[in-house]
């Protein structure tokens, strides 16, 4: 998993990086680490729609959440500048195909993560 977020946040780089060279690295953190929170969201709502127990999640503690996440991932990909040479060397040793099948997977990832919070938040809605 751990080099599935590598990628990624290197893949969002790159995207970023071709819109606007200032902060492509803070912006494809930021997205990554939305991504993270997202996914743990999902399995709150998942988990209170199964079990029926409400779990009621204050503002301030996803902001910290968040905030939190964001800054484990930016010590990772861009306070460690050897790290962020790997990450991109991993990411440049890889051959095209192989790339192009990643790519597949890390856009359905994005899609599928933003389409089930989603849809957990409208399920959550709709039960109350």
């Amino acid at each position: 998993m751990k080099i599935f977020f590598e990628h990624l946040y290197y893949y969002i780089y790159l995207w970023y990086n071709e819109k606007d060279k200032k902060g492509s690295k803070g912006s494809s953190c930021a997205a990554v680490s939305g991504l993270q929170l997202f996914n743990i969201l999902s399995i709150i709502f998942l988990w209170d729609n199964i079990t029926g127990i409400l779990i009621d999640i204050p503002k301030y503690v996803l902001v910290i959440a968040y905030l939190l996440v964001f800054a484990i991932n930016y010590s990772k990909y861009i306070y460690s500048d050897e790290k962020s040479l790997v990450i991109e060397n991993s990411w440049e040793e890889k051959d095209d195909d192989y790339k192009y099948r990643y790519e597949k997977i890390m856009v359905s990832y994005i899609v599928l993560s933003v389409i089930i919070l989603l849809g957990m938040v409208v399920w959550a809605v709709s039960l109350k």
